[in-house]
């Protein structure tokens, strides 16, 4: 943690080499912004769905236009973030750590197990479709009639030569990867080169399908399906137009036809599975013969199996892996709804193997409401899971030994396998709690590496039964140390981390990162006013960090500070030996870090303190669900503007009656600027979105008893 000044320096000095510079000398090349032009999300209206890949019942993927990315998690399907406004065309997977999507405009994203994330740009051209056999056997084609090939280190160009236009390409082995052209024409890698074949369908093919050498299936471009057998495309001679195929097994393989039926073929023959109207598909992906899923036009998505099909809707998951009604605290769950019409909330609580689910209800349009969790579960530790029909916006906020101080904290639209904690301390006076949650069916297989000021300290592996939380006493694994953290599980989990300090006095919470990033910003920030501020990193990493900070104040880029983060190893850095002020951060680092900002302060009645987790990517729009301007608090919206070019910030409130307008803030280039919501919305529980069109990264700060207490967090990018 940011710690106080009797804590030791020494070690932490040898580990991390500052420099501060107030001119250009030893500057860290800031890497490149995200383009404020296509940094555009998925809206959370409907959209055409392209493709879809299925792993296994928990892990299933679909993509679509306008960035959208949906993730099945063996419950419900749910938007994941992109990081792109391209369409994306077609989807594949390897494992539950390694997928790949392709979209428009060489578009390429990677699923590394937590995230996606953009890959440098291949081509100009359309990429179309996509195959994998295995993490270094990726082939990739374009509408152009380019085909790419990943060897699990880098994308490279092949000599084809062979076709205009691409529609499909599919790999059934190393040395035998097929491709169709948009005139029907096919070709097929043979491991060394691409040839065209021989045979060609009387009506050509339009898309492919197999699984395994000598499997290969296709349609024409009447929509009848052939097989692939002695070197010779042989008609299946099903009845009706089939629009597409999905091949399992030489015995087994899933269609749909334009009637929208469900046809399955056996090993023997063809037969209608479901009846199910739908027109419009686009994709299907079999699991096995009693699983599949089909995605189409305006985001319909239809799960079918031996029992029969639905249509699923495309929900917005929420977790929270910390929470309380026992020991002194009070728990709160606020949702904040953007949308112009109601939204259905169901959340459901779990503890150690007891789950609750609370009757659903409605969030009505553009407002907020808070949810008393000792009403639903009451003297219990607890998580949660907040299932929504619509995007909202869900925070968690906690009090204790009446409300002496308190803590809050966003939460995590998604279960990862893998969390970092930049923040932590167990030295006297602290305690430290790391706070586990497994959402799933299975149970969790967790192990926890702690990077202390000198080594890394491996805590033994514990199990998390399903639908269960488990809370980790840090010191009980590494004594009394500054520590980081990475947790690691076989299953996606939800990771937190609480610190209390002087006999609870104080307190804050955060939840973990999912992956380390090149650049992290921080809206909040301040040494004056009586804060003390401090930068938390940790480099998880067996190379050393070269990084930069650049100080956003309301005047603008005030100076970068420079420097080296030794490999495996976490810092706190004290603001105020360099900078004193308000201020907002831009961090930037030749190889990925993890990045938090704890403040603290004392009105007389002892230390407060408050944490938040850096931003990774400035957004469009933000919204905060907790808030208020009434019994005695003040709070604060931050806004920082990392671009060389002024934004403009549109303001709304929400409460429980609904939204009101706040007005327009102007930020000028690399700056940022602090709203007092109680000059505007006085005397109300006061959610908020913002909407800017620049991105910008945001965060609320909330203070009570005159700065007795107080807690701030992040604000949620759709």
């Amino acid at each position: 943690m940011g710690g106080w000044t009797y804590r030791s320096r020494v070690s932490s000095v040898l580990l991390f080499i500052l420099v501060l510079f107030f001119s250009s000398a030893f500057m860290i090349p800031s890497p490149a912004l995200p383009d404020p032009a296509s940094n555009q999300f998925p809206p959370t209206g409907k959209v055409n769905l392209n493709g879809v890949c299925a792993l296994n019942a928990w892990t299933a993927w679909a993509v679509g236009d306008v960035g959208t990315v949906l993730g099945f998690n063996g419950s419900s399907w749910s938007r994941r973030p992109s990081g792109t406004g391209n369409n994306l065309y077609d989807v594949t997977a390897t494992s539950t750590d390694n997928a790949w999507a392709v979209g428009a405009e060489g578009e390429v994203l990677h699923f590394d197990g937590s995230t996606w994330t953009t890959q440098e740009q291949l081509t100009e051209e359309d990429l179309v479709s996509i195959t994998a056999l295995d993490p270094s056997h990726i082939w990739a084609a374009t509408g152009g009639g380019s085909i790419f090939f990943y060897d699990g280190l880098s994308w490279s160009l092949e000599a084809c030569g062979i076709f205009p236009s691409l529609s499909d390409i599919e790999a059934l082995d190393v040395n035998d990867v097929w491709a169709v052209g948009t005139d029907g024409t096919t070709a097929r890698y043979d491991g060394i080169s691409w040839s065209r074949a021989d045979v060609l369908p009387e009506n050509g093919l339009s898309t492919l399908s197999g699984c395994g050498q000598n499997n290969l299936w296709g349609l024409d471009t009447n929509g009848e399906i052939l097989r692939l057998v002695n070197s010779s495309w042989s008609p299946q001679h099903h009845e009706s137009e089939v629009v597409v195929v999905d091949v399992l097994a030489p015995d087994f393989v899933w269609a749909v036809d334009t009637d929208g039926s469900i046809l399955v073929f056996d090993g023997e023959r063809w037969s209608i599975r479901h009846r199910t109207g739908l027109d419009g598909v686009t994709a299907i992906a079999g699991l096995d013969a009693d699983i599949a899923w089909a995605v189409g036009q305006e985001g319909d998505i239809l799960s079918f199996g031996m029992e029969g099909y639905q249509r699923q809707s495309i929900h917005t998951l929420w977790y929270f892996a910390e929470g309380s009604t026992a020991h002194g605290f009070e728990e709160y769950l606020l949702i904040v709804n953007p949308n112009p019409e109601p939204v259905e909330v169901s959340i459901t609580y779990f503890t150690n193997g007891d789950t609750y689910t609370k009757p659903t209800f409605e969030v009505g349009e553009y407002s907020r409401t808070t949810i008393d969790v000792s009403q639903d579960v009451p003297d219990s530790d607890v998580a949660a899971q907040i299932v929504t029909s619509d995007q909202v916006a869900c925070e968690r906020a906690m009090y204790w030994n009446g409300r002496v101080d308190g803590h809050c904290a966003p939460g995590q639209t998604y279960a990862s396998p893998v969390w970092y904690l930049a923040e932590g301390t167990t030295r006297e006076g602290f305690e430290e709690w790391i706070c586990l949650a497994n959402a799933t069916g299975l149970p969790a297989h967790v192990t926890i590496d702690y990077y202390t000021e000198s080594s890394v300290v491996k805590k033994d592996e514990l199990v998390i039964d399903p639908w269960s939380r488990s809370t980790i006493d840090a010191e009980s694994d590494v004594g009394k140390a500054d520590i980081a953290a990475r947790v690691t599980s076989d299953v996606p989990i939800v990771v937190e981390r609480s610190m209390y300090w002087d006999g609870r006095r104080g307190g804050h919470c955060s939840p973990g990162a999912v992956a380390p990033r090149e650049i992290w910003f921080l809206a909040e920030g301040s040494t004056s006013h009586g804060f003390s501020e401090w930068i938390l990193m940790l480099n998880p990493s067996s190379e050393t960090a070269r990084v930069g900070l650049d100080l956003l104040t309301p005047a603008g880029l005030r100076s970068r500070m420079s420097f080296t983060l030794e490999p495996e190893s976490r810092f706190s850095l004290e603001v105020a030996r360099y900078f004193q002020g308000d201020h907002a951060t831009a961090i930037f680092s030749d190889i990925p870090i993890v990045v938090e900002r704890s403040m603290y302060w004392d009105n007389g009645t002892g230390r407060a303190g408050h944490n938040s987790p850096a931003t990774d990517d400035p957004r469009n729009t933000w919204y905060f669900a907790e808030g208020c301007t009434d019994y005695g608090f003040d709070e604060y919206i931050t806004i920082a503007n990392p671009y060389e070019t002024s934004a403009d910030v549109y303001v709304n409130y929400m409460d429980s009656q609904g939204s009101t307008w706040g007005g327009i803030l102007n930020l000028a280039a690399y700056s940022r600027v602090n709203l007092y919501v109680n000059t505007g919305f006085a005397g109300r529980d006061a959610s908020i979105s913002l909407e800017s069109d620049l991105p910008v990264v945001a965060e609320r700060s909330l203070y009570w008893d005159g700065r007795g207490g107080g807690h701030c967090s992040v604000a949620f990018g759709p």
